[in-house]
């Protein structure tokens, strides 16, 4: 199972899954995109908002190591969760 994390990397879905006691799963997969941050105010809406549309379903963290020009409340207003 392989998925893109970059321009030109091949993308599969990950299978349909049952949990332990053999129930179907409510997703067919879960993850987290993590994204290190520091006055990146210029991109960061762009590229979560990008992620949120290819992804919908992925959870985004934008890790602000204390930017000075609003790269958090940019990350936020885009839908990322900041940290």
């Amino acid at each position: 199972m392989t998925v893109a994390t970059a321009p030109g990397v091949a993308e599969k879905h990950f299978p349909a899954s049952k949990t332990e006691r053999g129930e179907e799963r409510k997703t067919r997969c879960s993850a987290t995109v993590i994204i290190p941050a520091l006055n990146e105010a210029g991109a960061i809406g762009q590229v979560v908002g990008d992620l949120r549309m290819r992804y919908p379903d992925y959870e985004i963290l934008v890790v602000d190591d204390g930017s000075t020009d609003g790269t958090g409340e940019i990350a936020a207003a885009a839908g990322a969760r900041v940290v």
